[in-house]
Formats: C-alpha cells, sequence, structure tokens
C-alpha cells in the first residue's frame, strides 16, 4: 500500500505543482473550463504513467483520481472565488493559504483511500517489474529482506 501511496502523491505533486502553470491556476479561479479540464487531464495522465498497467484496478483508481480532483478542485473554485475576480479583502481573503490547505489535505485523503483499497496497483504497474540496479536483482548475494527494503524507502523519499 505505501508504495502505490508514494505513488499517487508523487504523480498529485507533479500535477499540482509542476505541470499547472500560474497562468492555468488563475484561469481556473476565473472558472474558466478548458484550463480546468486541461488539468484534470494532467492530474489523470500523470498517475496513468505513474502506475500504468491493464487491469480493472487500475481504471477504477484512474476514474476515481480523476472525479474526485475533479470535484474538489471545483469546490475550492466555487467555494472561494467569485465569479468575477476583483481584489476585495474578500477574495484575496478567501484565496489564501487556509483554502489551499484544505484543498491539499482532500487530494491526500483522496489518494490515501485509493492506496488503501487498491494496495497492489504499485505490484501490478510497469515500473513496479523493471529491475533498477543490480544489486537488487534476485541473484544478486546483496538481495536480503534488508535490502528489499530499500526500493520502498527510496519511493517514500521521491514522492
Amino acid at each position: 500500500m505505501i508504495e502505490t501511496f508514494s505513488m499517487l502523491l508523487f504523480s498529485h505533486i507533479l500535477a499540482d505543482f509542476l505541470f499547472q502553470t500560474d497562468a492555468m491556476a488563475r484561469a481556473k479561479a476565473a472558472r474558466a473550463v478548458k484550463p480546468f479540464a486541461a488539468h484534470i487531464a494532467t492530474v489523470t495522465l500523470i498517475a496513468a504513467l505513474a502506475l500504468v498497467q491493464a487491469t480493472t484496478a487500475f481504471a477504477l483508481m484512474l476514474a476515481i483520481l480523476a472525479t474526485t480532483h475533479l470535484a474538489i478542485d471545483a469546490a475550492k473554485i466555487y467555494l472561494t472565488a467569485p465569479a468575477r475576480p476583483s481584489n476585495t479583502a474578500a477574495t484575496r481573503r478567501n484565496s489564501g493559504f487556509k483554502p489551499f490547505v484544505i484543498d491539499q489535505l482532500a487530494h491526500i485523503c483522496v489518494l490515501f483511500v485509493i492506496a488503501s483499497l487498491l494496495p497492489g496497483l504499485w505490484q501490478g504497474s510497469f515500473w513496479a517489474n523493471l529491475q533498477w540496479h543490480p544489486l537488487f536483482t534476485t541473484n544478486s548475494p546483496w538481495a536480503s529482506t534488508d535490502m528489499q527494503l530499500v526500493p520502498a524507502v527510496a519511493a517514500l523519499a521521491c514522492g
């Protein structure tokens, strides 16, 4: 489960912070549909690339992820941003740190629920079956139970 959660969290960070431009975030706040749809597509695509496989669980994860990300972001936008952006004190207060934290916690909770319900997503993914380093192959003298924990710890550190 921890590997699945780590990959979901890593893909979320990439989609919400690296691949979402300031212009896209401003357009979403102004309730523009195309940038919002592009963001949801980006979130879904990055998660798909992180856990790629041909299973029903994978398709279910993508559907849950896209739907909940859309709902959480839409709720944040409609609860905090006015229909027409302005520079009023209420607008600045509602678009601050507290809505951001609530939004991110909601996304993380969803990722945790997905990882809890579908813990084997990482193990069934294309990436999990690759031999990342010769030390971690099953024929290596270093391949002990202790050494097999290293990729999981590395996944946590990266995600």
